[in-house]
């Protein structure tokens, strides 16, 4: 299975995520911040990582979502890639809405092919997309500048049950 995700035609639109869920998701998500980086932690106030962050957030909507947790810190994408193709719909960048999952790739190291980093879209405001996400700083808000824009792999949106 490649990472590299075919982007569909453009008259492909995603259905919206129901409003409810999405704030219940955001409003969760908010509640994490300050919580440190820890690899493999998934406990607010006491650590978490990207992956597991994002999961807590799915599950406060209701979903039951499974995290693998044999991953290293260096993967190779296919893992990250197959839970969000299982749980969520593929969404093209231009239809980013609130509460989407982001996977990022890190483009410094030259793999665009391989993402290594999730986050939340927070809130988009004319010009400026806003994540949640877990960074070595913690539990954050982040601005995407063009850097992180360039590391965006795939756009995934929490599909219906």
């Amino acid at each position: 299975m490649s990472a590299l995700i075919q982007t569909p035609p453009d008259e492909y639109i995603v259905p919206p995520i129901d409003p409810v869920i999405a704030q219940r998701m955001l409003v969760e998500a908010d509640s994490w911040i300050g919580t440190k980086y820890v690899h493999q932690g998934k406990v607010k106030g006491l650590g978490v990582d990207c992956a597991q962050f994002v999961a807590a957030i799915v599950r406060s909507s209701g979903r039951k979502i499974q995290i693998a947790e044999n991953y290293g810190r260096e993967e190779d994408g296919v893992l990250l890639m197959a839970t969000l193709a299982e749980y969520g719909d593929f969404v093209p960048t231009n239809q980013m809405a609130p509460a989407d999952m982001i996977a990022f790739c890190h483009i410094s190291q030259r793999q665009k092919d391989k993402p290594r980093h999730l986050a939340l879209v927070r809130e988009i405001v004319p010009r400026t997309t806003f994540i949640i996400h877990a960074s070595a700083l913690g539990i954050r808000r982040h601005r995407i500048n063009t850097w992180w824009r360039d590391c965006i792999h795939s756009v995934w949106r929490l599909r219906p049950e």
